[in-house]
C-alpha cells in the first residue's frame, strides 16, 4: 500500500518541543524515542481533537471515545485534524 507518513529515524530529539497545530488538517510528528500510549500523549488537548489518524488507518476518534491506533510509534508522522487552533507540548512518557 501506499504510505503517506513514511518513517523517519529521530535520536535525542527534543520531545517537549512546542508545536503549533492549526484548525483543521494538518501533520504531527511523534518526539519521543519510546512509544507510548496516544489518549496519554495527547491527554492535554483531546478536548480540542476531532481525529489523529496513522498510514494504516488506524484512528484516535475522541467523540467516539476510540483509539485503534494503541501507542504512537518513534519517527512515526501522523495525520490530525484539530477543532481549533492550540500550541502543543507532549508530555513526559514517565
Amino acid at each position: 500500500p501506499y504510505n503517506l507518513l513514511p518513517s523517519i529515524k529521530i535520536s535525542n530529539f527534543n520531545y517537549n518541543y512546542e508545536i503549533l497545530l492549526n484548525e483543521g488538517w494538518g501533520i504531527i510528528a511523534y518526539l519521543h524515542n519510546e512509544s507510548s500510549d496516544a489518549n496519554l500523549m495527547f491527554n492535554s488537548i483531546i478536548d480540542s481533537i476531532d481525529i489523529v489518524k496513522d498510514s494504516e488507518g488506524n484512528a484516535l476518534w475522541p467523540l467516539f471515545n476510540l483509539n485503534s491506533i494503541g501507542d504512537l510509534q518513534p519517527g512515526k508522522g501522523y495525520q490530525i485534524k484539530m477543532l481549533n487552533t492550540i500550541n502543543f507540548q507532549y508530555p513526559s512518557s514517565d
